[in-house]
């Protein structure tokens, strides 16, 4: 659970300022934010890390989907691969319109057969310092099971993911390095997997720069948590 709900007024300035700048980082609101001076209860300026804390889960979202927003082009042609394979999906992990494209394609579901890839082939490429996403499966009601490519990257000093549903990973091949907000880490390798809960803060400190490493995440809303 948070430790405080999301603050009306910082809610609808973040919006705000979001609307100004579609595609704006959203850490980079909350920094405009705390120099706007919102003040706590005891007087003191909320810090841009606080702010990022109490903004609420569509604005997390809208942040978490940035780097699927610029996998775009290069999830768009490999669409188009698809379809021309005879493939009757679409890849859901550029950014496209959820209700739109992975609409359609499940209007396809009881006719089409079973389809078999590699996680380390096809969708975009992360460049050294970058990673990529690829949403491989989708469910109503926000259940995904994601690809992720890691390429050296690693998450800012100040930046903590907080997502609002359970989420397990598992490295394929490569190495990683996660690090939660007490201090500790946990280096993974090839086989291992971490469970995280809901609202559990933690980062990616280091990825394996000298090849890609393949994650597969999936993530649990609470709903369907709740029913396992």
């Amino acid at each position: 659970m948070r430790d405080r709900p999301p603050n009306a007024a910082i809610m609808a300035e973040a919006r705000r300022l979001m609307a100004e700048d579609p595609d704006g980082d959203l850490y980079r609101v909350a920094e405009l934010l705390a120099e706007l001076g919102h003040y706590g209860p005891d007087g003191k300026p909320y810090p841009a890390r606080t702010i990022m804390n109490l903004l609420d889960d569509d604005l997390r979202r809208r942040r978490d989907d940035l780097p699927r927003q610029r996998n775009r082009p290069a999830t768009a042609s490999y669409n188009q691969w698809l379809q021309r394979e005879g493939h009757r999906f679409v890849i859901t992990g550029g950014g496209e319109d959820r209700d739109g494209a992975d609409g359609n394609a499940r209007q396809a579901d009881s006719a089409r057969g079973p389809t078999f890839g590699h996680l380390s082939e096809g969708g975009p490429r992360p460049a050294p310092g970058e990673e990529t996403f690829l949403d491989l499966l989708t469910a109503p009601g926000g259940a995904r099971v994601e690809r992720i490519l890691s390429r050296g990257a690693a998450s800012a000093p100040d930046f903590w993911y907080e997502q609002a549903c359970d989420e397990f990973v598992l490295v394929i091949s490569g190495g990683a390095v996660l690090a939660f907000e007490d201090g500790s880490e946990r280096r993974l390798e090839a086989g291992d997997y971490a469970i995280l809960p809901a609202f559990c803060r933690h980062r990616v400190a280091w990825t394996d720069s000298a090849g890609e490493t393949v994650w597969l995440a999936v993530h649990m809303p609470p709903a369907a948590t709740s029913q396992v």
